[in-house]
């Protein structure tokens, strides 16, 4: 198989890893994640509902203009979530691609992250940070690899 047809098969498992993660979240929050939403989104605001202002910009600001950007708020919030799950699994798959040297370390990394993504959906919270979050610390955790060995 070509490098080209792995790469279409990497992004298209992380697609529907992602699509599998965000109708979990929408399934397990029902009608709460639109609070959950609108809670992240008023962090831009200056008006979160808890007392102390967190340093937590960048996940709402991305979600507000993948919601700009396609005219509808829900619309808007799923390719979000699609696109910050599936980076964080094409990083993870590269991640353990690179530490176990070996396909079945690929899967086995992208699948242990899947699992433990949807653990965090047990409390009754989910905000926009939570998701950039994740896609930043896989891309920390595949630099530090890729600096310290030979992976590509």
């Amino acid at each position: 198989m070509s490098n080209f047809w792995r790469q279409v098969l990497l992004l298209s498992l992380a697609l529907v890893l992602a699509a599998e993660v965000h109708h979990t979240l929408a399934l397990a929050y029902g009608d709460n994640l639109h609070p959950s939403i609108a809670s992240s989104l008023a962090v831009l605001d200056g008006k979160p509902d808890w007392r102390w202002f967190q340093n937590r910009l960048f996940g709402p600001y991305v979600a507000k203009a993948f919601m700009a950007a396609t005219g509808k708020p829900d619309l808007g919030y799923v390719l979000f979530d699609l696109v910050c799950f599936g980076t964080a699994f094409v990083l993870a798959w590269r991640t353990g691609r690179c530490a176990a040297e070996s396909w079945s370390g690929a899967l086995a990394a992208m699948l242990t992250l899947t699992l433990g993504l949807m653990a965090l959906f047990m409390p009754d919270w989910f905000y926009a940070w939570d998701a950039t979050g994740l896609a930043l610390f896989m891309g920390f955790a595949w630099l530090c690899l890729l600096y310290t060995s030979r992976c590509v």
